[in-house]
């Protein structure tokens, strides 16, 4: 159950994204954001690419690091990687950030 709650997080905070980049932006304007939460398998061919991607990113990200999963905020990071890089890049650079800033946090 806490998997389908952190998807349904996920999902709330995709279309909060840059909602107005081309590469974000939701094409149908006339399907709300809550008919496509509501049905994650069907959200697939309402969204652009980079919704897709974002996802898909988050996604993985949330399996990788299962202690952090997903925060608020970390949708903005990895859709900013995006829009300059592919998903497997955009993916291993949100890692690397984490990473980084765990550093840090270490050295106060």
């Amino acid at each position: 159950e806490g998997g389908q709650s952190l998807k349904g997080v996920i999902e709330r905070d995709l279309h909060r994204t840059f909602p107005r980049h081309c590469l974000f932006c939701n094409r149908n304007a006339d399907v709300s954001s809550d008919d496509i939460i509501a049905d994650v398998n069907a959200a697939e061919k309402f969204i652009p690419d980079g919704l897709a991607s974002l996802r898909r990113v988050l996604y993985a990200y949330s399996i990788y690091d299962n202690e952090v999963g997903y925060c608020q905020g970390m949708n903005f990071l990895a859709a900013m990687f995006l829009t300059f890089l592919s998903e497997e890049e955009s993916f291993w650079l949100l890692v690397g950030e984490k990473f980084h800033f765990d550093s840090f946090l270490s050295s106060l």
